[in-house]
């Protein structure tokens, strides 16, 4: 929320898990967002699709 010299910044962040379902989503106001990650998740998602892998060699 703000903006800059170039860019303004609505707000409306996100946190989205692996498979890109929304977790949850920031208002459009100044705020901090926290949540926890499932990592079992996020290892189901690398052994799944592992289009990044080709890429980055330890993910």
């Amino acid at each position: 929320m703000g903006c800059d010299e170039n860019d303004s910044y609505s707000g409306h962040s996100l946190i989205v898990n692996p498979l890109g379902e929304i977790i949850c989503e920031a208002q459009d106001k100044e705020e901090v967002i926290i949540q926890n990650i499932n990592l079992s998740e996020v290892e189901f998602a690398r052994e799944k699709l592992p289009y990044l892998s080709d890429i980055y060699l330890n993910f």
